[in-house]
């Protein structure tokens, strides 16, 4: 029942602009949001930016439900997971609004909505609004390992995305390239 609004990480390499679950001492903690906004959060970077409204890492888990992230963005050289950058543990995002989320840079915006590099993620009752740069799913593919990674976003069902999903919406009841009609 919370509002995280208006807060930046800014650094060479900046991670977590409203939440951040990182750093090399960072236990494995669990950490829900329930009935929030995370609103007009950032990472700006000089290198990397990234998770706008939340990043999580190492062996914890992040539980969003009932929530809205929205205007949360992330720069840098590389800019990843405006709403929310998932590097370990789990992620479980229901019942919830991602919208108007981004992530840019010079080499590319990836994951305007969810950036995942190893976090096994479920998604459900959701609706994910593209913001203006960046997919609302983005799973990273390292370009020089030979075998892909395994696929580690799973729909439960029932979510409504603005674009593709990142093709991980597969579920029947998943609607895809569709405006979700959500005000402005």
């Amino acid at each position: 029942n919370s509002t995280l609004s208006g807060n930046s990480a800014i650094g060479s390499w900046a991670e977590g602009g409203g939440i951040s679950m990182s750093g090399q001492s960072a236990p494995a903690v669990e950490v829900t949001v329930r009935n929030s906004t995370l609103s007009g959060n950032h990472a700006s970077g000089e290198s990397n930016g990234g998770g706008g409204g939340a990043i999580t890492a190492g062996g914890g888990g992040l539980y969003v439900d009932n929530s809205t992230l929205s205007g949360n963005w992330a720069t840098g050289v590389r800019g990843a997971g405006g709403a929310i950058v998932a590097t370990g543990g789990g992620l479980l995002v229901g019942n919830s609004t991602l919208s108007g989320n981004w992530a840019e840079g010079d080499e590319g915006g990836f994951g305007g909505g969810i950036f995942n590099l190893t976090s096994e993620i479920f998604i459900w009752n959701t609706i994910l609004n593209a913001g203006q740069s960046g997919a609302n799913l983005y799973q990273y593919e390292d370009e020089y390992e030979s075998d892909p990674s395994p696929v580690l976003f799973h729909s439960l069902g029932y979510n409504l995305s603005s674009d593709d999903g990142g093709g991980f919406l597969t579920d029947l009841t998943d609607q895809i390239n569709t405006d979700p009609l959500l005000g402005e």
